[in-house]
């Protein structure tokens, strides 16, 4: 395997070689390398993705707290998980999807916020490219993800007005972005558009999946003397932060290539 260091090119050689360079890096050194079946590295990527409605509560809230302490998936909508979550005001600049002097407006009332976010199991794919050497992201949300995100954000929109929010702000582009009760109750969860939609993705995955570039054991079809070990080769969107199997996955490596070295 060829890397690059400070001082140049470097190549390694090993019995074994682990690449966990995540979902964005890992399909880039494939690639580079020609390991494997390279020429598909990079392909069905999934990111679940994610968005989150803010709601402006009457009086302060008690800001603080484990993020993401709180999590429901409602049995009407089986692909999306709704997380509740606590955002410091660094993080709830970049998301509040407002500009100008109403972004001042509802930053200036920070600690009256409260937000409520969800992700969805992704049925789009995306891709991970490196032309010129530069890394390429290309993504494009299903129509169906889509359709789940506005249902879902009508749940969260309504929780946050039963809980007495006076207004929302959506995640959306275009009119309306702010509403309160009255002009919610005209909402349909066709009018969130994935051309609409603000969305983020925090999990990227699949780029070198099970069944697709390694087998079950992690290691590289045509090439089994390397292994990927990261979030690249989950085989599909498992609708659950990924932590956790990726943790399980290089467990069950080290034990396996413990047994063979």
């Amino acid at each position: 395997v060829w890397i690059r260091t400070r001082t140049g090119q470097r190549r390694l050689r090993a019995k074994h070689v682990i690449i966990a360079a995540g979902a964005l890096s890992t399909p880039g050194l494939l690639r580079r390398n020609k390991l494997g079946r390279y020429g598909i590295a990079g392909d069905a990527l999934k990111i679940h993705p994610a968005t989150k409605v803010f709601g402006m509560m009457p009086n302060p809230l008690a800001h603080g707290g484990v993020p993401q302490g709180l999590g429901y998936r409602p049995p009407e909508l089986p692909r999306v998980t709704f997380e509740g979550a606590h955002t410091p005001p660094s993080v709830t600049a970049t998301v509040l999807a407002a500009a100008g002097r109403r972004h001042r407006w509802w930053m200036a009332r920070h600690d009256h916020l409260a937000n409520y976010g969800l992700m969805v199991r992704d049925r789009g794919t995306g891709s991970v490219r490196y032309p010129g050497g530069k890394r390429f992201v290309s993504y494009r949300l299903h129509d169906h993800d889509a359709l789940d995100m506005g249902r879902g954000l009508l749940i969260a929109a309504d929780a946050l007005f039963a809980a007495g929010a006076e207004r929302v702000l959506l995640p959306v582009t275009g009119e309306p972005v702010e509403v309160d009760r009255d002009q919610f109750a005209s909402l349909r969860a066709e009018d969130f558009t994935r051309r609409r939609l603000v969305v983020s993705g925090f999990h990227p995955q699949g780029t070198a999946g099970i069944g697709r570039l390694v087998d079950a054991d992690l290691a590289l079809l045509d090439t089994p003397h390397v292994h990927v070990c990261d979030a690249s080769v989950l085989p599909d969107s498992p609708g659950v932060n990924p932590q956790v199997s990726i943790m399980a996955l290089s467990l069950r490596l080290a034990d396996h290539l413990a047994e063979r070295l």
